[in-house]
């Protein structure tokens, strides 16, 4: 309704800005990036279509059966990511153009 996409994480300095933004607005449990299974075959992909040039995943991440989208843990200080199903309950990190 906003114009907004789930944020792509294109580098480590936009994980921590996305994570340190999390933070100071109370999201301390984790929450959803633009990172999605679906309709990719086996890969993951950014829903923005941009290309696929970083990933902060947890070892042993992403793991088979676990889900199609993924978050970020906003609880440790790297922001890692891990793959879950994606009717779990949390917030989304967005990201919307310049007018």
């Amino acid at each position: 309704n906003i114009g907004a996409d789930l944020a792509s994480i294109h580098n480590i300095n936009e994980n921590s800005f996305i994570r340190r933004l999390a933070v100071s607005n109370g999201v301390v449990n984790g929450l959803y990036i633009g990172g999605t299974m679906s309709g990719k075959g086996n890969a993951f992909g950014w829903v923005d279509g941009s290309v696929w040039d970083y990933d902060n995943f947890y070892p042993g991440f992403p793991r088979d059966g676990f889900g199609e989208c993924i978050a970020m843990d906003t609880s440790t200080h790297t922001g890692q990511w891990m793959n879950i199903d994606c009717t779990e309950n949390l917030p989304v990190a967005c990201v919307r153009k310049r007018e």
